[in-house]
């Protein structure tokens, strides 16, 4: 292995990822290899660093979260659309809806059996035309030109 891949590895160790197995493999390399022992330094450096910066959370930044929710639940509950509808208008609108839609399903109903109607039609007309094409009697073309020019060459 190259040591970018023992440098992902040592990327695991550190975040606790690795299999217990690799564990002997990395620290083999690290005897080994002074580029690695520095960036496995640089991680834990890092890391140090990090720690210190984090700082704990007020006490009372909780509560002013908290308090700014419920501000904010306040104002949307002034909106128009949240006001409750009385029990019948939302049980006449939905009576409303269910007539309309048994009136279009009954009019898609009524096109479609027109159409199949329709095609039934003229599957049958194409029929009777195929017959009557069939039983014409064959034709036949004969040309005659009453004013034949003949043109012969004089040499």
């Amino acid at each position: 292995m190259n040591c970018e891949k023992y440098q992902m590895l040592i990327q695991e160790f550190h975040d606790g990822e690795l299999e217990k197995g690799k564990e002997p493999l990395i620290f083999t390399h690290l005897s080994q290899c002074s580029d690695c022992r520095d960036f496995m330094k640089g991680l834990n450096q890092l890391n140090l660093f990090a720690q210190e910066d984090i700082k704990e959370f007020p006490a009372q930044l909780d509560e002013k979260i908290m308090r700014a929710i419920e501000k904010k639940e306040i104002n949307y509950n002034k909106n128009l659309f949240t006001k409750k509808i009385p029990a019948y208008i939302s049980y006449a609108l939905g009576i409303i809806i269910i007539l309309i839609g048994l009136y279009l399903f009954n009019s898609i109903n009524t096109y479609q059996k027109e159409l199949h109607e329709t095609v039934l039609s003229m599957k049958e007309q194409n029929q009777q035309l195929q017959l009557i094409m069939n039983s014409l009697p064959e034709v036949q073309v004969r040309s005659k030109m009453p004013n034949e020019i003949i043109i012969q060459a004089k040499l």
